[in-house]
């Protein structure tokens, strides 16, 4: 997995970044979707593949929650591209996704 900072290698000759491909994206649905929210505009972008200088990419995200899990603080995103390239963005871990801490499994 490559980290927000580091570039992918997606061709022999193209590299690209986290923060470049996500505002690609962004711009796409800005300048092509008819919908502005709501289900409309998730049945269009599920029908409509987002393609970067010739490269198909999936977008998938996860929230992250707070301790209390009352909270999104933060989105992980990462863009999957051909032959399993996978391009994200870095969210530092809260206490609740800590595997060092042992959440709900008792104290050991």
């Amino acid at each position: 997995m490559v980290g927000a900072n580091e570039e992918a290698t997606v061709t022999a000759e193209t590299t690209i970044t986290y923060a470049e491909l996500n505002a690609a994206y962004w711009a796409w649905i800005e300048a092509n979707c008819p919908y502005p929210k709501g289900k409309e505009r998730n049945a269009w972008l599920k029908a409509n593949p987002f393609v970067h200088n010739g490269v198909a990419y999936v977008r998938d995200s996860s929230p992250m929650r707070s301790n209390s899990g009352k909270t999104v603080v933060a989105w992980s995103v990462w863009f999957r591209g051909p032959g399993g390239v996978v391009i994200s963005n870095e969210v530092e871990p809260n206490r609740r996704n800590d595997a060092n801490r042992n959440w709900g499994l008792g104290r050991e």
